[in-house]
């Protein structure tokens, strides 16, 4: 197995002096994420090789290759950054449609004259698609990675984080939209006007959530 980058980050990380926990503070991961990154067990995702090339003082390709040797960034910027960034959707999308198989079965199996049902119901149905969409705009990324990396290969990171944090912005719109129409349904079906404010809270956990899975 190719372990180019964790030896790349090995041979910066020495020559900066710096050890693993003070490189993982710096990046925002824990120490064994960057054990297993030098060991060639995993590989940073975007975020964490712009992370790692800003430490070092780096551009992308600079920091990847070292030197002044700047080979054809299209080429291999994806295979080091799809495989995990797939895997996550592919996770996330599994997760998200277990959940609203299992709350479809609960609306079909339980009485929904307990209020508590309902509002469980609710909650479910929220977080299968809040996971659902947020998986999608995973699989928008890999996909813009895989066609077009213009955006690394002229070192315009503000636009990648810009895209990011649209796709962030996106996520919690859907999310609020999502929120207010089951609301609307536990309250107006079920008459639940008083516990069914609790699904709002999900506009701020989209927020976290989305931060979570992109770290």
């Amino acid at each position: 197995m190719d372990n180019k980058i964790g030896n790349r980050i090995t041979e910066l990380r020495k020559k900066f002096n710096m050890s693993q926990e003070a490189l993982a503070e710096r990046v925002g991961v824990s120490r064994q994420a960057i054990s297993k990154w030098e060991r060639g067990e995993a590989n940073p995702d975007i975020n964490k090789v712009m992370a790692l090339a800003e430490t070092f003082n780096l551009s992308i390709d600079s920091f990847i290759y070292g030197g002044d040797s700047t080979p054809n960034i299209k080429q291999h910027i994806p295979k080091i950054i799809n495989p995990q960034l797939k895997s996550k959707a592919e996770k996330m999308l599994i997760i998200g449609v277990a959940i609203m198989v299992i709350s479809i079965f609960m609306f079909n199996s339980l009485p929904f004259s307990n209020n508590t049902n309902i509002l469980i119901f609710g909650l479910m149905i929220t977080t299968g698609i809040l996971l659902s969409i947020k998986s999608g705009f995973m699989f928008e990324s890999f996909n813009m990675l895989n066609k077009n990396t213009q955006g690394l290969e002229d070192h315009n990171e503000p636009e990648v984080c810009k895209q990011s944090e649209k796709r962030r912005n996106s996520l919690t719109t859907a999310v609020a939209l999502l929120s207010t129409a089951v609301y609307l349904y536990i309250s107006l079906a079920h008459g639940l006007w008083h516990p069914g404010w609790v699904v709002f809270l999900f506009i701020p956990a989209a927020y976290a959530l989305y931060d979570v899975f992109n770290k």
